[in-house]
């Protein structure tokens, strides 16, 4: 089935299955199991990388795309990067088919099921909604309030703002719009605690006898004041920030959860600010003293960091995929479960940072300063250390050190402790 990824989508497949199948011999296994499919006969690149680009290219221009996620989900369930695109296709798909369905003569559906309710949604952009576990953990528990009426579910979603369209009974639908007008329900509050506010809604009725006549009602929640919710209202100073009023920051030290995605706040002074679980994609924060900052959980992917001052920052469980870190101190942070793939780290300074268990693959590490740094049981496929300094750098566990790797590492004065001391060379 053809599911028309985009550029960006096959991209993070590509990175998906790397880290699922580390070795060609996994690989090639989960396809010859799974789809009954010769790899290579498929493509005979030398490198793992390069095999996985032509995979993606061969099966989605021969439409088995949808199959090839199946089949590497179903080999290696565990992994969370293939469930972020596997329900990411799922809902892409769900809103082909609504479109593909067959129409009459006047140009509507035949189908039976024209019952909508279209909920509206902020604080959070759409791939964040298609991959964020939290987010849609506290969405399926509004739907499930709602006598677990089997009909209801997710017909599919929409870009800008964002819009998620439920079709099911004219009775579960009600339900459903009822329990959010309320606004007193502690699952409208576990959204309010991530972030999300819930615009507007719009339920619409329509009659299968009678085509071409519904019955539309748009509402707000109540009990949801926009304006006087400190976290939108951080959202409205970040607008002000993008002309860089830089110090206007001092006074805004509990930025937790804030929505600061692609804020211009280069420079800005935000040492010791509390961070935690903020939105900060695409933020420019090149030259920023975050020095002390609490980000754990904090969204920083493809953010701006260059030169920025990190030093003894709490990121751990951040998601720093593809930021730009070039320069940047990061001297004593706590980066443990970082998601830190595909990250810019060339001549960042790392010295005694914690790097444990962080996801590292890909990431661009050349001329980094990692002395004393901890990296046991970092993810390092496709790493590059060309230049780094690992001078009592601690490994172990890591996949995607090479035993060639290994030894050049411990040459440089690196600390295996997976290695037995007799080993050593």
């Amino acid at each position: 089935m053809n599911l028309g990824l985009s550029g960006q989508k096959r991209e993070e497949l590509q990175y998906a299955l790397l880290d699922a199948f580390p070795s060609k011999a996994s690989l090639k296994k989960m396809l010859n199991f799974e789809l009954n499919k010769n790899l290579d006969e498929i493509t005979t690149d030398p490198n793992l990388k390069g095999i996985i680009f032509n995979l993606i290219k061969t099966a989605d221009s021969q439409n088995w795309i949808e199959d090839l996620i199946n089949a590497a989900l179903n080999r290696n369930p565990g992994n969370s990067k293939l469930k972020a695109i596997a329900e990411a296709t799922k809902l892409n798909q769900a809103s082909v088919n609504s479109s593909n369905k067959p129409k009459d003569r006047s140009g509507h559906s035949n189908t039976k099921q024209v019952n909508h309710l279209v909920i509206k949604l902020h604080g959070i952009s759409y791939d964040e909604f298609l991959s964020d576990k939290e987010i849609h953990s506290a969405v399926s528990l509004l739907f499930q309030k709602v006598d677990c009426d089997p009909s209801l579910n997710i017909e599919k979603v929409e870009d800008s703002s964002i819009k998620i369209t439920h079709c099911g009974t004219p009775e579960g639908l009600q339900k459903l719009a009822d329990l959010i007008q309320s606004g007193d329900n502690c699952e409208l509050k576990e959204l309010e605690e991530l972030g999300i506010y819930i615009e507007d809604a719009k339920l619409i009725l329509e009659s299968a006898q009678e085509e071409n006549k519904s019955a539309t009602k748009t509402f707000s929640p109540k009990n949801i004041n926009i304006r006087q919710n400190p976290i939108t209202t951080k959202q409205v100073f970040a607008n002000l920030i993008r002309g860089n009023l830089v110090g206007a920051f001092r006074i805004f030290r509990n930025l937790s959860r804030a929505n600061l995605s692609r804020a211009d706040l280069s420079g800005a002074d935000l040492s010791r600010a509390d961070l935690s679980r903020a939105r900060l994609s695409r933020a420019n924060l090149s030259r920023a003293d975050l020095s002390g900052a609490d980000l754990s959980r904090a969204r920083l992917s493809r953010a701006r960091l260059s030169r920025a001052d990190l030093s003894r920052v709490d990121l751990s469980s951040a998601k720093l995929s593809r930021a730009r870190l070039r320069h940047t101190d990061l001297s004593g942070a706590d980066l443990s479960r970082a998601d830190l793939s595909s990250a810019k780290l060339s001549r960042a300074n790392l010295s005694s940072a914690d790097l444990s268990f962080a996801d590292l693959s890909f990431a661009n590490l050349s001329g980094a300063d990692l002395i004393g740094a901890d990296l046991i049981g970092a993810d390092l496929i496709g790493a590059d250390l060309i230049g780094a300094n690992v001078k009592n750098t601690r490994f172990a566990n890591n996949p995607g050190i090479s035993e060639k790797l290994k030894l050049d590492l411990i040459r440089r004065g690196a600390i295996f402790e997976d290695t037995p001391p007799g080993d050593t060379p």
